[in-house]
């Protein structure tokens, strides 16, 4: 074989690889959406915790406790919200009843003793 026979071989090669990447780079990704798999599990996971399990019962329970206790306080403070909030709407209600004059009129008015 000649010397320029191989070149000519190599320069062959060269461009069928390169042509070869090209086209690779070229095609579009594969979708994730086409991949499918199946998997079998034997037994429970070790993460799962048992209902039963009595060293966190105290925990929850003074959870359930504090929760409790919170739950509460929001309502007493939303109560005594409530009252406040009636009172200003009935000392506003007064106000604007006294500034219509309904007050003065339905009640001892001193202007009718000075003629």
């Amino acid at each position: 074989m000649k010397i320029a026979n191989i070149k000519n071989l190599a320069a062959k090669f060269a461009v069928t690889g390169l042509a070869a990447g090209a086209f690779l780079l070229a095609s579009p990704a594969q979708s994730q959406a086409q991949q499918f798999a199946v998997g079998v599990q034997f037994g429970h996971p070790a993460y799962v915790v048992d209902r039963y399990d009595y060293r966190d019962y105290r925990a929850r329970e003074e959870f359930r406790e504090h929760e409790a206790r919170e739950a509460y306080a929001r309502r007493q403070a939303y109560l005594a919200h409530e009252r406040w909030e009636a009172e200003r709407r009935e000392a506003y209600a007064r106000r604007q009843a006294y500034l219509r004059h309904e007050y003065r009129e339905n009640h001892f008015d001193r202007d009718d003793y000075r003629r």
